[in-house]
């Protein structure tokens, strides 16, 4: 191995790529998290700003359908909703409660609570390993 700047950064590379394979799923699954959480907030924000029509058929929609991921975002958009426009709110925004029964809908809809579903009562999800 060179002492040069490039053959350390590589024997640098090479001693972390096997830490780094391990790691990587790991870093992929927080990413993703953090990624839900903050497009979970940025649709919480602009619900205000918007129709319930356009609210429910163009920000939460999308999120309706049966899947890990959109569920997700859908779990930081119905925090992040509440968090910002009902605790100490002077004013709830008129679309909150009908955008968090949709939510409420989705959830209680999900295959893990069919009784005779696949895997029924098994919660899993991104946090989960």
């Amino acid at each position: 191995m060179s002492n040069s700047p490039i053959g350390r950064g590589k024997a640098f590379f090479l001693r972390g790529a096997t830490t780094r394979r391990k790691k990587r799923s790991d870093d992929r699954r927080s990413d993703l998290h953090e990624w839900t959480a903050a497009f979970g907030d940025i649709l919480a924000r602009a619900v205000p700003f918007v129709t319930l029509d356009v609210a429910r058929k163009r920000l939460v929609a999308p999120f309706l359908e049966e899947n890990e991921v959109a569920l997700s975002v859908l779990a930081s958009f119905a925090d992040r909703l509440v968090c910002r426009h009902v605790f100490d709110a002077a004013v709830i925004p008129a679309n909150t409660f009908p955008l968090l029964d949709d939510c409420v809908t989705r959830l209680i809809n999900d295959g893990v609570f069919r009784p005779n579903g696949w895997r029924a009562g098994e919660v899993h999800g991104l946090a989960a390993g």
